[in-house]
């Protein structure tokens, strides 16, 4: 019996860390960027959940926005997201914001420091403000979504999921991004989440979301809200979600 109320006593302390750690992870406040609107929302299923996500600019015109789903839970999974926050940090201190070389770093990386079973599915876009184009590079998350000009376009092409095959070879991409578009991203918790009837939401259920939400002042609580209703906020992932608007 003590030895269950001590081993309880320690696993409630390890998620506290854990959870400490996530929380210092993630932005406080998002970042003000003239020409960006930017809304975020986060849900965590678990007490310390394995998404992360990054809002950086790094100079007055260039922003790189990080989106993560690690694998795992608690604490292993809270220092992978560490680890990998720390390592962009540092390459954007140095000048390097290059995708490619990011996710490179990245892989190495977690290549070095974890388990065999342990990976990332990150997806990285570069905004420049000055142009009309963005790059992306999704390394085994869930696409990204843009609309664009009434077209929906996934931002797919990357790579594999990072941590998982030493000699991974990514690419980044470019694509159109202009005044009124917007790009979606999200968290597979959300797709894979079930309606009343048991069923996935699935990629089109976010895009009809989407669609009906786009005018609302506050597409984040909206979707939220609209989320809460569909699933009776009965998740079993964390959810995780970034609106980027040019305007």
């Amino acid at each position: 019996m003590i030895n269950q109320m001590l081993e309880k006593e320690k696993l409630e302390k390890e998620i506290m860390i854990a959870k400490e750690i996530q929380q210092k992870l993630l932005p406080i406040n998002i970042p003000d960027i003239k020409g960006l609107e930017i809304q975020t929302g986060m849900i965590t299923y678990h007490q310390v959940g394995g998404d992360y996500y990054d809002i950086l600019p790094i100079n007055k015109n260039k922003t790189l926005i990080i989106i993560a789903d690690v694998s795992g839970k608690g604490i292993p999974a809270s220092l992978i997201m560490s680890a990998v926050q720390s390592s962009v940090k540092t390459l954007i201190l140095k000048g390097v914001y290059d995708l490619e070389k990011i996710a490179y770093t990245l892989n190495k990386l977690l290549i070095t420091i974890t388990e065999s079973n342990k990976f990332v599915a990150l997806s990285l876009i570069l905004i420049d403000k000055n142009s009309n184009k963005i790059e992306y590079l999704n390394a085994g998350h869930t696409a990204p979504l843009l609309f664009s000009g009434g077209k929906i376009k996934k931002l797919k092409e990357g790579g594999p999921v990072i941590g998982l095959l030493d000699f991974a070879s990514y690419k980044k991409h470019k694509t159109e991004f202009r005044k009124g578009d917007f790009i979606f991203m999200y968290t597979d918790g959300i797709s894979e989440a079930k309606n009343l009837n048991g069923e996935e939401i699935g990629e089109e259920g976010i895009i009809k979301l989407i669609h009906e939400g786009k005018n609302q002042q506050d597409l984040s609580t909206y979707f939220k809200k609209k989320l809460f209703e569909i699933t009776n906020q009965v998740f079993e992932d964390d959810i995780t979600y970034i609106y980027v608007k040019k305007v």
